[in-house]
């Protein structure tokens, strides 16, 4: 998803991707990434880069070599909820060149 775009991806089956299973680029890009299952790929589960500002929630992800949840660049800051990384080549979730995470607000951990 990218230039702005702000789809629902909801309770989807996602496996044997070749890049990474779910991608969200660009400031204005709000989608909300909810319950799918993510895995088994060859990247990353969910890369989010270049100022997207996504919801992810409640995604279970396992088997992606390349981490589980990648958040990279400056002024990108996703609200990561709720989500079960496990089984991953690399990090769970991890924060690369300036990304922040929004804190959920619901006490949702």
């Amino acid at each position: 998803m990218r230039d702005g775009a702000s789809p629902r991806i909801e309770e989807n089956q996602i496996w044997a991707n070749t890049l990474c299973g779910i991608e969200t680029v660009d400031s204005g890009t709000h989608p909300l990434v909810r319950a799918n299952r993510i895995h088994d790929g060859r990247g990353a589960a969910i890369l989010i880069s270049a100022g997207a500002s996504p919801t992810v929630e409640r995604n279970e992800i396992w088997g992606n070599p390349n981490g589980g949840i990648v958040v990279q660049g400056n002024g990108t800051r996703p609200l990561i909820s709720a989500n079960g990384v496990r089984d991953n080549g690399g990090e769970a979730i991890s924060f690369l060149d300036g990304a922040t995470p929004r804190l959920p607000t619901d006490g949702a951990r």
